[in-house]
């Protein structure tokens, strides 16, 4: 049965990325804090998934909300911050079509989410939407996988697993001359006959790509840092982190 990206994928999302060190990810996000001098008041993570560095950033004492395109994602976030009992407030919302009137001092948009915004349209409304619920001064913190991580890692690469209650096979692929990396997820899980079925494309975007919609934005290109390293990212690293900041003079 074919799904919507992360209808299905959601029950064994977070047995998929148990390899993520999450906590190491949110130090970073502090360092990145540290360097600029700041302690954001809200947080607000777009792409947020099932919630689990939301979760941690909140143990941290941050003030976070997350939003998910997936409902399936954002139930499982919900229960989580239920049983561990942290207040992380989780609802359902596309990034392209940013809808809130709350204002926040930070965005995050990480695990190279912003790559699953295909056109420079869809990009462009994302910085634009960002841009209208940060304050003055506020941050916006994303992350990309670039054409040198799909090249050298995830050309045309096959691999099968086996969970507790589920058997998942992934076949992940990247087409250079249409920029479009693709990630094909089948999932049979234990005593159901269907099998789940989702295809996950991502646009791989250049650097200079991107740094010329955040020049076009009303965004201001603060820094891009390789991987989780403060040191300039490039067209060789494999994740570039960028940082933008809306002017203190801009009006929300």
């Amino acid at each position: 049965m074919a799904c919507k990206p992360y209808e299905g994928l959601a029950r064994i999302y977070d047995y998929l990325m148990r390899h993520i060190n999450y906590q190491e990810w949110a130090d970073y996000i502090e360092g990145i804090f540290s360097i600029l001098g700041v302690r954001p008041e809200d947080i607000l993570e777009l792409a947020c998934g099932t919630g689990t560095l939301a979760l941690e950033l909140a143990r941290r004492g941050y003030n976070v909300s997350g939003t998910d395109a997936s409902e399936a994602m954002i139930m499982i976030a919900r229960q989580k911050a239920c049983e561990i009992g942290i207040q992380v407030r989780f609802e359902r919302m596309d990034m392209r079509y940013i809808n809130t009137l709350k204002q926040f001092s930070a965005v995050l948009c990480l695990y190279d989410s912003i790559n699953y915004l295909r056109t420079e349209e869809e990009l462009r409304k994302t910085l634009e939407g960002v841009s209208s619920i940060l304050h003055p001064g506020g941050l916006f913190i994303f992350d990309i996988c670039t054409e040198a991580n799909s090249l050298r890692h995830f050309r045309d690469i096959r691999e099968a697993g086996k969970g507790d209650g589920f058997l998942y096979q992934r076949h992940s692929f990247y087409d250079p001359a249409s920029k479009i990396h693709t990630n094909e997820f089948q999932v049979r899980f234990d005593g159901e006959p269907v099998i789940f079925t989702e295809f996950h494309q991502q646009r791989i975007y250049s650097l200079v790509e991107l740094i010329d919609e955040i020049n076009s934005s009303p965004l201001n290109l603060i820094e891009l840092y390789d991987g989780f390293t403060f040191q300039k990212g490039t067209e060789d690293s494999d994740r570039v982190h960028f940082v933008l900041r809306k002017e203190a003079s801009q009006p929300p």
